[in-house]
């Protein structure tokens, strides 16, 4: 009986670099100034799922589309809330990209020095 040649393996993608991650968080949330310690995590929590770990080699590196997964990175910058398995966990609550963009602190948090409050906000620019 002759059997048929086996086929190579298909060699899995090489990691993602955090530099990679980074450029790709920019692109998505269109911010350039992201922390390196947030994105790491967020990385390593994406790259613990083996089904992320290919698509997000695709998707930094040949700039694919996966409207998922670029959901999930856009969602865990704006809110500091990342997947870790089945739940959310937080890595930035007062630096998500949210506020940010708003221009407002986050609540629970101070916004200024005693007495901030008595003075009307400053515009938003």
């Amino acid at each position: 009986m002759l059997l048929p040649a086996p086929r190579p393996a298909l060699a899995a993608p090489a990691a993602v670099t955090l530099s990679e991650f980074l450029a790709l968080s920019s692109r998505l949330t269109g911010k350039s100034a992201l922390d390196p310690a947030v994105a790491n995590i967020y990385l390593t929590a994406l790259t613990a799922d083996p089904n992320k770990r290919g698509r997000l080699a695709g998707l930094a590196r040949s700039g694919r589309s996966d409207a998922g997964l670029e959901r999930e990175i856009i969602l865990s910058w704006y809110t500091g809330i990342y997947k870790s398995g089945d739940e959310g966990r937080v890595a930035a609550y007062r630096d998500a990209v949210l506020w940010k963009a708003t221009g407002l602190e986050a609540p629970g948090t101070c916004a200024g020095a005693t007495g901030f409050w008595a003075r009307p906000p400053e515009e938003v620019r």
